[in-house]
């Protein structure tokens, strides 16, 4: 029948709480032989970081954490001898440094990655993550709709692409424009701008621009 979707089985994935939900999908991601050594730390607490971590290349996890300590279930997942590097997103008021030495502690290599606010911070995210002259498809969005975020964090993961934020009515900072100018691959770059209040009228990259 015309615009039925084919039957297919359905899994829910969660826990008793967002940590626990985390760890269920990078427990299941895991047992397909889609996740690598690399764990994305973020606060649970607060939308952006969480995000920005959903838009990176490649085969990491997405494991959240509290302030004030470490989740147990978090902590578990981490110390499986697969997992090898831990990139903290965000700075020390979400994920303070003693949680980073507790992880050290159990043998892995950890890296914070974070700016002075939310847009520097994916620009971090993208310097650490993605190939230089290697990205044919920029996907940007709103810094304030978590909604087009994460359509637009879909979307890089989906096509190796990048994924940055803009302020609205703002231009492109000069360390986005300098993190765009590194990462642009010499066979062009398609950009997307997935912008549903329509507030980012005033980014401008060089490139076929998509809305």
């Amino acid at each position: 029948m015309p615009g039925r979707a084919a039957a297919g089985s359905t899994e829910r994935l969660g826990g008793n709480d967002r940590y626990e939900t985390a760890i269920t999908v990078a427990q299941k991601v895991k047992s397909e032989g889609r996740a690598g050594s690399t764990v994305l730390l973020t606060t649970g607490l607060n939308f952006p970081d969480a995000v920005m971590a959903g838009g990176w290349p490649g085969d990491a996890v997405i494991v959240l954490t509290r302030t004030e300590s470490l989740p147990t279930v978090s902590k578990n997942f981490i110390n499986q001898s697969s997992v090898s590097t831990v990139y903290a997103i965000g700075g020390t008021s979400a994920i303070p440094d003693a949680q980073l030495d507790e992880i050290r502690r159990l043998g892995k290599t950890v890296q914070r990655l974070s700016g002075t606010n939310r847009y520097a911070t994916a620009v971090a995210v993208s310097a650490a993550s993605v190939n230089a002259k290697s990205v044919r498809d920029l996907w940007i969005a709103s810094g304030t709709s978590f909604t087009d975020q994460l359509v637009a964090a879909a979307g890089a993961r989906r096509t190796g692409g990048s994924f940055m934020i803009a302020a609205p009515s703002s231009a492109l900072s000069a360390a986005q424009i300098t993190e765009i100018d590194r990462i642009r691959s010499s066979n062009g770059l398609t950009v997307h701008v997935v912008d549903g209040q329509s507030v980012l009228g005033s980014v401008s990259v060089t490139g076929a621009t998509k809305r």
